[in-house]
């Protein structure tokens, strides 16, 4: 089923910042605000037309937990992938790389995007980890049923920086232990997460409470290379 945009916005509720009206510094490598269209997003032929090839989503579940890892939008393709997110449910965006899209497009059909700007090839800095829990949290774990949602991330190519921002929300949201969430989001999305990322899972201390547990995992004491 459809989850409803919800009325209160999370900047409010959480203390995170959108994309759209804001110029934020973001981490090393990527460029505030919008910037047009990205060397992997240059503009089609005028007779060329976006299908549903061109909008590349992986849906990562578990249990009651479900999150969306994305490749990043263009100004060509924004209207497919709001069509695509809009009937997933997704209520909120997270952009982890160099601005490829307008967001406001995205705000227009109620599909907050939010600025958590990542190194290509890196893990999280720890600010932008705090504030993807937070943002976590909120749609996940609200108490409120107008603030919950579903969250999806994109970076430039879905390999690295999303993959491994999902790998934190199964670690923080579900009873998985690092490989195996690992596993669960490279079933999906063949050759994500590098090693540095890999070895940023493994240390990774969940620091949500309570969070969702619906199997009854056990951690693991495997190593994945």
């Amino acid at each position: 089923s459809v989850v409803a945009a919800p009325r209160h916005s999370v900047g409010q509720s959480a203390g995170l910042r959108h994309a759209h009206g804001v110029r934020q510094p973001g981490a090393a490598g990527c460029p505030p605000g919008h910037r047009g269209r990205s060397a992997q997003h240059r503009s089609r032929p005028a007779n060329m037309t976006v299908g549903a090839a061109d909008v590349v989503t992986r849906v990562i579940e578990h249990g009651k937990f479900k999150i969306v890892i994305m490749e990043s939008p263009s100004d060509d393709n924004a209207a497919a992938y709001i069509e695509r997110l809009r009937g997933l449910g997704v209520t909120d965006v997270v952009r982890v790389c160099e601005p490829a899209y307008d967001a406001a497009r995205f705000e227009r059909e109620r599909i907050r995007v939010h600025e958590m700007c990542i190194p290509d090839g890196a893990p999280p800095p720890d600010e932008m980890a705090s504030q993807w829990v937070d943002l976590l949290r909120l749609r996940y774990k609200s108490k409120d049923p107008s603030e919950l949602g579903l969250v999806a991330v994109h970076c430039a190519a879905g390999l690295g920086r999303a993959p491994v921002m999902a790998g934190v929300a199964l670690l923080e949201m579900t009873s998985l232990d690092p490989l195996d969430a690992v596993e669960k989001i490279r079933a999906k999305q063949r050759g994500a997460i590098n090693a540095k990322q890999l070895q940023y899972l493994q240390s990774y201390k969940r620091t949500t409470k309570g969070g969702m547990m619906p199997d009854g995992a056990r951690p693991c004491g495997c190593t994945m290379m």
